[in-house]
């Protein structure tokens, strides 16, 4: 993967992984590689991060398609990163809500992703469903800024989000579009 030149932490949603693939198959060793596969046909979620970034798993969720990894540093930031499908369950949003609930309180937090939640308008956290409203609750408890405010999409939807709490540290955000390709219809999301 070309862009494996580039950063030192990279998400991906939508791997499409499975047990038949191997982690050194997909990028360099030069890179620790989590993953959380749906196991069945798409969806799955794959963070990679530099070697010369200390890591650990922190949590893989088994009913949602949710990583969280923890950079150490002083202090520590924990990395979630989600695959929420199109037209998802209640169930599903729900044990994601439970995941992001439980991670350690007050700790510096980026969760990103896909999320698909198009009934969101992310600038207000104005959401139409009892579960998005529920999201969206969480979100704010939690202290978190949502920082992409562009379409992420090819037809024009922000589904691909980040939110934290240290939005301070997090600089040069920048959505590419020119980064789609015929892999994908989302657009490259980099800071």
């Amino acid at each position: 993967m070309i862009l494996a030149k580039f950063f030192d932490v990279i998400c991906v949603t939508e791997t499409w992984l499975n047990d038949a693939v191997f982690s050194n198959e997909v990028l360099p060793p030069n890179f620790t590689i989590y993953r959380r596969d749906r196991g069945s046909r798409g969806g799955g979620v794959l963070c990679a991060i530099s070697v010369s970034i200390p890591s650990k798993l922190y949590y893989v969720s088994s009913t949602v398609e949710l990583i969280v990894i923890e950079l150490i540093f002083s202090p520590s930031l924990f990395l979630c990163l989600a695959y929420i499908p199109p037209n998802c369950s209640t169930l599903y949003l729900q044990d994601f809500i439970v995941c992001i609930s439980s991670l350690p309180a007050h700790s510096n937090l980026i969760i990103l992703g896909d999320f698909n939640l198009t009934d969101v308008n992310w600038d207000s956290f104005y959401a139409t469903t009892p579960s998005t409203v529920y999201l969206c609750d969480v979100l704010v408890s939690l202290n978190l800024s949502q920082l992409v405010h562009v379409p992420t999409h090819q037809k024009g939807n922000v589904l691909d989000l980040v939110f934290t709490n240290v939005a301070d540290k997090i600089l040069n955000l920048n959505v590419d579009s020119s980064a789609c390709s015929s892999m994908s219809d989302h657009y490259l999301i980099s800071f």
